[in-house]
């Protein structure tokens, strides 16, 4: 995931920063032996936005800092979201396991948590062929400067968070995701 993903974040967060002025990147990575890999990576892509952090935990943090977030697909997304952090969602996969997830997985429209929970796009999905530095920072800078956006955004995540009530939100959420599941 760090080498299928970082270059396009790296470059759309140069992008970013040319776009909107010096803004400030974190890396949050759960174990020091991720943050090693993703400074290895790092080092490897030319051209990084100035002010470019790596952290070791810290991701919760980051979110609730963050004006907006560039979020791995998986249970990170729905944490954005309980956090009301607006984001835009990025995965990739091998080609070949592109097409066969395509051809086996059937009816699944969304990715992301939030907006399989909401049964429609709160936040925008960047998966494979779609994810390209352009695009992702296009959608990153809106977040940053249309405040209508924002606000449709985290509205939509309100109601997400809302759907999952009080206690035992997790076990919830899996149950709601697993019953969309076509398996």
């Amino acid at each position: 995931e760090v080498r299928r993903l970082l270059p396009d974040i790296v470059e759309a967060a140069r992008r970013i920063d040319a776009a909107s002025g010096p803004c400030a990147f974190l890396v949050p990575t759960p174990t020091a032996g991720v943050r090693e890999l993703v400074a290895r990576e790092l080092a490897r892509i030319p051209g990084q936005p100035r002010h470019l952090q790596i952290v070791t935990g810290g991701s919760r943090q980051a979110l609730l800092e963050a004006e907006a977030a560039i979020v791995k697909s998986g249970t990170s997304t729905l944490e954005a979201s309980l956090l009301r952090c607006p984001e835009a969602v990025v995965y990739r996969v091998s080609e070949l396991s592109y097409r066969i997830l395509r051809r086996l997985v059937k009816g699944v429209r969304h990715i992301s948590l939030v907006n399989i929970l909401a049964d429609r796009e709160v936040v925008r999905e960047f998966i494979q062929h779609d994810l390209t530095p352009e695009a992702l920072a296009a959608e990153v800078v809106r977040i940053l400067d249309d405040a209508d956006h924002r606000a449709e955004m985290l509205a939509g995540m309100d109601a997400v968070n809302a759907s999952l009530g009080p206690e035992g939100a997790a076990r919830r959420a899996a149950e709601a995701v697993a019953s969309l599941l076509p398996i």
